[in-house]
């Protein structure tokens, strides 16, 4: 076997075990998200798993921002970023490199970043 086949068959297990445990593959049963607590399995718990650094989905300005971006461009600009974007991304990618002094890209989801950029990060080497 493979040091890929190695490596993707232990992470399958890792995430069979955690789903076995019933710490993986969870759904939050609320109605409405505010904050960062949710109920799981009955308990209100304060979500550790959120993506969201920095919590601005309540921000009254992004919620207002985000209504006028649906109106303007649908609730979502399906493409490949490698053939057509909007030119929102390229706005926001030239803000984030000059707050953070780096060449970022914005991804649509947090976990599209991660599939992106572990390979990268992590290797044989």
């Amino acid at each position: 076997m493979s040091k890929t086949n190695a490596f993707y068959d232990t992470l399958e297990q890792i995430g069979n075990h955690g789903i076995q445990r019933g710490v993986f593959h969870l759904y939050a049963e609320d109605n409405q998200l505010i904050g960062n607590q949710i109920i799981l399995n009955g308990k209100n718990v304060v979500n550790f798993g959120s993506c969201s650094y920095l919590g601005l989905e309540f921000d009254k300005r992004m919620i207002d921002a985000v209504k006028q971006a649906v109106d303007n461009y649908g609730t979502q600009f399906s493409e490949s970023r490698a053939y057509v974007s909007i030119g929102k991304y390229k706005e926001l990618e030239k803000l984030l490199n000059e707050i953070f002094e780096a060449h970022c890209v914005v991804m649509p989801t947090t976990t599209l970043g991660h599939i992106a950029a572990i390979p990268v990060l992590v290797g044989d080497e």
